[in-house]
């Protein structure tokens, strides 16, 4: 799993901010950009996947995370963290794109381009994303 140790030091965080600008308008690209953010800002990739659309609220200067405990159930919510600000904007363009009111917020998109909503991103999906979106 990609955690907050590999982005680190050596500019992988910055790096990952790259690809997320550099991702297509399209749902995916959407959905890509939000979580390509979150990473780089910091957040495990477990609690990104684990975050649910009713979890998101807006606050002053971005959005509040109420992020699910790891191996408990998905109403189940521990510690609230703030969004950076690149990040959130990016978050709430994803769900009014992709029309997000509650469930996963990263869930799969067809490939006819319409969010599979309830079908929640497996682990390992960062790492998807970055081979992806890097042409690897």
């Amino acid at each position: 799993m990609l955690g907050e140790e590999q982005r680190g030091e050596d500019g992988a965080g910055e790096a990952w901010r790259r690809l997320a600008y550099a991702c297509p308008a399209d749902l995916a690209g959407l959905r890509d950009r939000a979580l390509l953010l979150l990473a780089a800002a910091g957040l495990p990739e477990a609690a990104i996947l684990r975050l649910d659309a009713q979890h998101l609220r807006p606050a002053a200067g971005g959005l509040l995370l109420r992020l699910a405990r790891a191996g408990a159930g998905a109403d189940a919510v521990g510690e609230e963290r703030r969004a950076p600000p690149e990040a959130a904007a990016a978050l709430e363009a994803w769900c009014a794109a992709a029309a997000l009111r509650f469930g996963p917020v990263f869930c799969k998109v067809s490939h006819a381009g319409t969010p599979q909503r309830g079908r929640r991103l497996a682990a390992g999906a960062l790492r998807r994303v970055l081979r992806r979106r890097a042409g690897r």
